[in-house]
Parts: C-alpha cells; structure tokens; sequence
C-alpha cells in the first residue's frame, strides 16, 4: 500500500475524530451503560446469541449440486476457529453487538498471499470508514498495544506519525465490515446515539424505581413543629437527621415512629408523574424493541402473539434476523473468498437451529420430507445428528417404493407387505368416502355403476406401481374382483334401505372396510 500523508487525510482525519469520539447530542447514554437497561441488553443479547449460535457454512456449487466446501480454507473460519484465542460463537456474537450499537462491526482480514487465515475483530470506537478519490478506507486509531502493529508496518500506515500509536489507513480488502442502516451506503449510524434521549428515558425511570427501592417507596413527608420547638437551626437538623435515619431506607419498613412537643406528620401524596412510572417502563420496553425491529419482547403482554413458537421465530427470522444474516453472508463473500471462488462458493446461515419445534413435529415434518423426495432417510438423520445407516442415500416414498425396479419384489418381506398395505387401506379410505358422500344422488345404483367403472382402473395402477411386474394383467383381475365385491355389498344396503335410511346404511358397510386391504395384499403376496 502506498504511504498516505496528513494533508491528504486532513479533512478525512479531522471528520474521523468527530465520529468516533462526539457524542452529538451531550447525552450521557454509551453502549456500556445503554446495556445496563434490561430491554436493551435482551435486544443485543438476543440478535447477537442468534447470529453467533447459527452455524454460518461455506458451500460449494457444481452444476446441481451444493456442498459444504470443507476443504476450502475459509471454511474453518466460521466454523472451527477465526483467530488464535476466539470461537466462531464468540465471534460472530462481539461483532453483532457491535453491528447493533455502534451500527458497524469490523474485522482486519490477515492474509497469505490469497488464503485468509485469521479475523481480527477491531473496536468499532476506534474505526470508522471514509471514501478517498473513489475508494473505501478505513481510519483506525491505534495504541502501542494494538495487535495490528504486531502484523502491519505501521510506518507506512500512519496518518500524523505519531510514536507508538496514531490513526492507521487499511484499505478495504484488508477490513470485514458490517454495516447497519445508515444514509451514505458506507457508514452505519450509530445507533446509540440517535436513540441515546429515548433510551434514557427508560433508564432514568430505572433509576427513580431504583431510588424508591432504597427509600422504602415512601410518600414524601413534611413535619409540623409548633411555634419555639426548634430555636436552633442545629437542632431542627440533628431532629430530621435522626428521624430519617431511623424511619427511611429500604431496611426500615414499618418501623413505628414516635413524635413530641406537638410535632406533626403531614404526608404528601405521589404526584401523578410518579404514578406513571411503571406504565412509562412498558413504554421504554416496547420502544427498545422497535429499535432493534423485535416484534416481542419480554415482560410485555401487549406484543404480538403468536399461535406457535414456530410462528414466532419465523417473524422474528424475516422481520429482524434475516437482515443481519444476509449483511455477514454477502460480506463474507467478498472479504473471504478470491473472485474466482465467488463464482464457485458461498456462505450461508443455516437458520433451521432457530426453527426447531417439538420432537413430534419435528418427525413429522421429516418424514414427510422423505416422502416427497426432498430428504433422503441419511439427509434426515443428519438433520437430528444422528448416523446415517446403509443404503440411506436413496430418495424413495417409503408408503410404495418398496424396492427397486430392477429387483423382483418380495412381498412375503415385512417391509413389503407394510408398504402394500398401506399403499391400499389408502385407497379403499378414498373409495369409502367417496360412495357414503354419494348417498344423496337420485339414483344411486346408476352412481355406483359409473364410479366402480374408473374405480377398478385406479386400483389396478395402484397395484401396478407397488408391484410393477403385476402390469401383465393379474392387478386388472385383483381390481376387478375388489370393486364387484365393494358394488355387491352397497347394491344389497340400498335395497333394503329406504331413501331416509340409505345414508346410515352405507356408512355402517364401509366403516370395516379398511380390514378388506388385508384381503387384497394376500392376493397380491400370493400372485406373485
């Protein structure tokens, strides 16, 4: 990097100073004491755990498939260890929470020749970025302390030359930045300082609750003495300085008290304002929330509600988290991976950690997965880490695929027979359904005679697709056979049935009819 001078810097320089270290406003709320108020802290804690729980992977793209890129070197670094003394967790989490304070994160990216081999973080107190004739810098304060001085030649870095510390220019290849909302597209504002007067509302009615603590939440109170009690200024006072001493404070409640020489007590009643405390911390509380965009916070019973932590999690993923993933997915991108490996590679947050539910539907959603194909049984297994097991790679609906087509099945197996089975009490629920809610056609034996003329096609193909060598004509015969039985059966309950009664007929023939699967999956095992 060429070596940068104060006059060219100058302004940049003097601009720096004003965003790092001017408050703005005069307020005394900083990131270290905004994070004493309990709504704050849960807003940063919560974002900054999230993003630092979710695994953030590198993957690979060739043609259609997409794989974890383990053998990239950049892989490890969101994954196994960034630098020399943090964890991936640690990490992501100190940079988010400097993302939603200070509305920028940065990291020094340290490089050997193309290979990324650690992450820095930098305090986002001591950095700040600006543009040079067309090009993002970054300014960073330093002390003779700064672990970058141990890996830069600060010589050639320094902006005032100052010994043993001064303001360094890095380039933007050298700084992984994340920023938050701010106007330029380079800097994030700083959110501690735009919402410093609202946060201190919160915090101020902390401290009055605090005080009443202390006080013992006592009404202010004024003592009467009659005329010529206390002569002496000294005296007056030693009398309150004993009376308080013995009746305020938190650990004197109750105390009884005693009152001489005609003194009165005259309480003073709460003003309203201090009747509005707690109502104005549930206001603190949601505005807090809205500064970080969560929907919910705790110990407020007027948020959104939500039917399913499900639900509320997938709010949360796209009206909150989302933002932040794509910022560090896309930065990562860039700062991390060569512009050939972009092509190739990519980061992403695997946010299904955030979404799990409970153990039941957790099995169930997985296992209709696997029905559809879209998981194999080992894709599944991997998602509840656990092993994979032989011969689960395989994409298959378990409920008909029962072996490969190639193989000749063997239905005398259990896994054949329960797949067949299952395969047929689903139709014949279908065919059930179908011919109870057909009671109130007005010639139902004409309806039946229709119905069973495409009804035995689809058995016979449901046959055909568990069982595919059975197309030579043997699941026509099964088919058949099954739907003259099933029009037997109805045609006998409509004739002994009146119009009235014809719907409680059919419903009682059909409600056995599941056991007829077992008739049919015999037929099958024997024919072939």
């Amino acid at each position: 990097m060429a070596t940068f001078s104060l006059r060219q810097f100058g302004k940049l320089a003097s601009d720096f100073y004003e965003s790092v270290f001017g408050d703005g406003n005069g307020t005394v709320v900083t990131p270290h004491n905004a994070l004493t108020f309990p709504p704050i802290w849960y807003a940063v804690s919560k974002i900054s755990g999230n993003i630092g729980q979710l695994p953030l992977v590198l993957h690979r793209e060739q043609g259609d498939r997409r794989d974890k890129a383990i053998d990239h070197p950049s892989y490890r670094l969101m994954k196994v260890r960034p630098n020399g003394w943090q964890t991936p967790m640690i990490f992501k989490r100190q940079l988010q929470t400097h993302a939603l304070l200070w509305g920028n994160a940065y990291a020094y990216v340290v490089r050997r020749g193309n290979v990324v081999t650690d992450l820095y973080p930098l305090d986002p107190g001591s950095t700040a970025p600006c543009m040079h004739l067309g090009q993002k810098y970054f300014l960073h304060l330093t002390d003779k302390d700064d672990p970058l001085r141990q890996i830069l030649n600060t010589e050639d870095r320094q902006v005032d030359g100052i010994p043993g510390g001064g303001r360094m220019v890095l380039s933007d290849s050298e700084v992984m930045h994340i920023p938050g909302l701010g106007f330029d597209g380079i800097a994030g504002s700083s959110v501690w300082r735009i919402a410093s007067e609202n946060w201190s509302i919160g915090i101020h009615a902390d401290k009055r609750m605090r005080n009443g603590f202390e006080n013992g939440f006592k009404s202010a109170m004024l003592l009467e003495a009659p005329a010529g009690v206390f002569r002496q200024e000294k005296d007056a006072k030693e009398f309150i300085d004993n009376f308080n001493s013995v009746h305020s404070g938190s650990r004197n409640p109750d105390k009884a008290g005693l009152l001489r020489e005609g003194i009165k007590a005259n309480v003073v009643s709460m003003s309203g304002a201090d009747a509005q405390v707690i109502e104005n911390r549930r206001y603190a509380r949601q505005d807090a929330a809205l500064w970080f965009l969560i929907e919910s916070i705790l110990g407020d019973d007027s948020s959104v509600s939500y039917n399913t932590l499900e639900q509320k999690n997938l709010a949360y993923l796209a009206n909150c988290l989302g933002t932040w993933m794509v910022l560090w997915e896309q930065e990562c991108n860039r700062k991390l991976l060569t512009e050939r490996d972009q092509l190739t590679h990519y980061f992403k947050f695997h946010d299904r950690a955030l979404l799990r539910t409970s153990h039941k539907e957790s099995m169930e959603s997985l296992a209709r997965g696997i029905s559809a194909t879209i998981y194999s049984p080992n894709e599944a297994r991997e998602l509840l880490d656990m092993n994979p097991y032989e011969g689960g790679d395989v994409y298959s609906n378990p409920a008909i695929t029962v072996h490969d087509s190639d193989d000749p099945i063997d239905a005398t197996s259990d896994a054949a027979e329960n797949a067949i089975r299952h395969r047929i009490a689903h139709m014949i629920g279908i065919e059930a359904k179908r011919v109870a809610t057909a009671t109130t056609s007005k010639n139902y034996c004409d309806w039946l005679d229709k119905f069973y003329a495409g009804w035995q096609t689809r058995i016979a193909d449901a046959i055909v697709s568990i069982c595919p060598e059975m197309s030579d004509g043997r699941a026509d015969e099964i088919a058949a056979g099954h739907c003259d039985q099933s029009k037997e059966i109805l045609l006998d309950a409509a004739g002994r049935a009146t119009p009235d009664s014809l719907a409680a007929e059919v419903s009682e023939c059909v409600a056995s009819w599941d056991s007829r699967a077992d008739g049919i999956v015999t037929l099958i095992r024997e024919g072939v």
